[in-house]
Parts: C-alpha cells; sequence; structure tokens
C-alpha cells in the first residue's frame, strides 16, 4: 500500500513565500548567480563544459522567480532529510507535477467547495486514527501546520501511513502540510474543522471529528462560527513556513558551494594526468576512423556507411591552436609565457586545454588565465584527450593538412 499523499508542490510554494521576504537570503543567491550566471568570467559554455555549476544550482535557485520545482525538492530533502518521492510511492515526475488546482497556495482557496481537518501530533494516535476514518468517508482533507522543530517529514508519513497500514484500509486519504490555511482561519487549537460551501461560505468548528454530525449542524443552521463542542490541545508543530525559514537561513551557502565544486572534480570528473615534456619533438596524429555501422542525415540520406574510413579534417577545418597546460605548475605557465614572447606560439586564436584546476575556488584562476593568455580555458577531458593523444605537456594541437600536428615543448 503506498503512503499517505503529502503535497510537497504546496511546500514547494510555501518555501518561495518564505524565500521571498528574506533579504540576507536573497543577497546570499544573488552573489552565487553573479559568480555563476551572466555576470561571472565563467561562461555558460565553460559551466556546460565543467557541469559543475548543476550541482549548486539546485541550491542558488530556490529563492529565485521562476525557479524550477525540482530544485526545490532537492533543496527541501537536503534539508528536511527525506526521500520525497520515494516516501511517496511516487516518480520524482508525479512529484514535481503534483500540485493542487484552484485559486490560492492554501487547500482553503484552492478548494470550491469541501471539507478540511485541521490535526496535528500532540492529538494522538487514536484521535489522528479518527480523523483519517472521517476524511476517508467524507471526502475531506486533512491538513498540519508543518513538522516539530527539526522533525524530519517522514515521522508524519510514517505515523499516518503506519495508520492506515495498521488498520489495513485501502483507501487514503489526503493529508497536507499546509500553514496557509492554518494561518487563513487562526487556528490555535486541534481538532479544528472548516466547511466551505459551493458558493464560499465558511462553517467552523472546534473540537469535534463527527463529520456527518458537523454536516447536519451546517444544513440546519447554515454556515457560521460554531464554536467550542469538545475537547482541543495544542498544536505541537511550528509553522512550516518559520520552520523552512529557519533552516534554509542556517544553510551555509558558501560551504554548498565548495562542497558541490568538490564533489564535481572528486567524483565526477577525473583530471587527465600527463607527465612534463622533457625535449621538444613534434610528431603527427590522423584523426581518421573506421564507421562500424552506416549514419544516416534526418533526410534520410547516407551520412557515413558501414565499413568506411573517414577523416574529418577533410570536411573541417580547425582554425585554432590547442595548448594542453597544467595551469597549477609554474614551469608550465611561464614555458607558455617564452613561447609567445618568442613567436614559437601565435598568429592564429588559441585555446587552453587544462588539465587540472584546482578543485576549490577555481574562478580566479581560470579568469586570470583567460586575461593573460587572451584565450578561452576549458578543462581538458577524457573524450578530447581520447582525440589528440597526447603524451607530455605542455603541448600544442594544430591543423597541418589532413592531419594534427602535435608539438611538445620541454622544461629543462
Amino acid at each position: 500500500m503506498r503512503l499517505i499523499s503529502i503535497c510537497i508542490a504546496l511546500l514547494i510554494s510555501l518555501a518561495t513565500h518564505a524565500m521571498s521576504q528574506d533579504d540576507d537570503i536573497r543577497a546570499i543567491v544573488a552573489e552565487t548567480e553573479r559568480l555563476l550566471g551572466e555576470g561571472s568570467p565563467l561562461t555558460k559554455q565553460d559551466r556546460a563544459i565543467t557541469d559543475m555549476a548543476l550541482d549548486y544550482e539546485s541550491t542558488a535557485s530556490i529563492a529565485r522567480p521562476g525557479f524550477d520545482p525540482a530544485k526545490l525538492i532537492d533543496q527541501t530533502q537536503q534539508a528536511f532529510g527525506i526521500d520525497i518521492p520515494g516516501a511517496l510511492g511516487k516518480t520524482r515526475d508525479e512529484v514535481i507535477n503534483h500540485r493542487p488546482k484552484g485559486k490560492s497556495d492554501n487547500v482553503i482557496d484552492a478548494m470550491d467547495e469541501g471539507i478540511v481537518i485541521f490535526v496535528s501530533q500532540s492529538m494522538g494516535r487514536s484521535l489522528l486514527e479518527q480523523s483519517i476514518v472521517q476524511a476517508i468517508k467524507h471526502d475531506a482533507v486533512i491538513v498540519f501546520r508543518g513538522v516539530n522543530q527539526d522533525q524530519p517529514i517522514d515521522d508524519i508519513l510514517n505515523l499516518m501511513g503506519g495508520i492506515v497500514r495498521d488498520n489495513g484500509w485501502d483507501d487514503i486519504p489526503k493529508v497536507l502540510l499546509d500553514p496557509l490555511s492554518f494561518r487563513r482561519l487562526d487556528v490555535q487549537k486541534v481538532p479544528a474543522v472548516l466547511v466551505k460551501g459551493a458558493d464560499g461560505q465558511q462553517a467552523t468548528f472546534l473540537g469535534r471529528l463527527n463529520l456527518a454530525w458537523i454536516k447536519q449542524q451546517v444544513s440546519l443552521y447554515g454556515y457560521k462560527d460554531f464554536g467550542l463542542s469538545g475537547e482541543i490541545v495544542d498544536i505541537s508543530e511550528v509553522d512550516m513556513i518559520d520552520e523552512i525559514q529557519r533552516r534554509l537561513a542556517n544553510v551555509d551557502y558558501d560551504e554548498l558551494r565548495k562542497d558541490a565544486t568538490k564533489n564535481y572534480f572528486e567524483k565526477k570528473h577525473r583530471f587527465i594526468h600527463l607527465p612534463t615534456a622533457q625535449e621538444n619533438r613534434s610528431y603527427y596524429l590522423d584523426p581518421s576512423f573506421r564507421t562500424t555501422k552506416d549514419q544516416l542525415l534526418p533526410t534520410g540520406q547516407y551520412w557515413y556507411k558501414a565499413n568506411e574510413t573517414h577523416n574529418p579534417l577533410s570536411n573541417v577545418t580547425l582554425r585554432k591552436q590547442y595548448i594542453v597546460i597544467d595551469p597549477l605548475n609554474k614551469a608550465h605557465l611561464e614555458k607558455l609565457r617564452d613561447l609567445l614572447r618568442t613567436g614559437e606560439i601565435g598568429g592564429k586564436e588559441r585555446t587552453l586545454l587544462l588539465t587540472r584546476i584546482p578543485s576549490e575556488n577555481f574562478t580566479p584562476l581560470i579568469f586570470e588565465l583567460r586575461k593573460e593568455f587572451l584565450a578561452e580555458a576549458y578543462l581538458y577531458t577524457q573524450i578530447v584527450h581520447n582525440k589528440f593523444g597526447i603524451e607530455h605537456i605542455p603541448a600544442m594541437v594544430e591543423q597541418a593538412g589532413d592531419q594534427l600536428l602535435i608539438r611538445e615543448y620541454g622544461i629543462f
């Protein structure tokens, strides 16, 4: 049996509401975007090449208009320690696309008509069980104000899901985290019930969970505040908006950025370690390849046929010089300066391919390389290495007819 469906999409809107009121967090995000966005010395192409930015975008985008819900789900999972899709028995896409239909982000305004049951963990298992029974029978929505301070969301999932499983019920009630509805009615004690009519009329009850009796009272006396009619308890959960605000305010975004960068270079990208050249030498590389199967163009015409040999330089001209260096090796940088000063390298546009960069705070290095050498700078990846086959560095690659000319520059 799948677990209770807590509406995470609602959580997304709440987080946005909370973020919009915090200038400090907005300032942090703005600085992050300056480093990783349009104002950065790193271009979009760099970010695509390194892929690293994607790790941090999941934390940087939460307070930005037009954010990606998937990224906020990732951030919420980190803040509250829960595998949201897994806990809900849903796929990631189902969770992202699940959002209440209506005019507002609180369930009261979102529904045209219906019943909302306000509950808290402080009510105890027996009353929560009654709430579930009533919600299933009368198609009502159960709402919690949030979670207890520092409590994982899955505690509520496990509690409500456990009640359903233990009783062997097949029907599943709608359960939401909806602090905005608690604010909307100023609910301070539970259980509380709201009945909303088709024309927007509202009836409220405090201390009663018998929805058949509640419906009867509304039918007899109309929509109004019926006041207290049973036992009530304090709400143990803190307001979810306040809790999200508190938890995210404690996030060290600079540390997350450093961790994301370090994680990328330690786990996702493998630097190409090449020995330093001890002598000058030049050699040619034939980039020809043999096709293993037919390759068709979108028009249906053959691009390549199987078992044919093709040289891409017959159709493509490399207009740049590609210089492969280790920028953390001062001797490599000094050698490159000498080669440019003497004119041994030059006359064409050039691109720097870096065999390694610092795992933290690499932006200033790349910016300085570009500024000094008037060249774009990218990582020297395994894919490029497989094409160039360079053995020692520093080295320079350029086209010579239908071959690649590779020059290694010895550091004596």
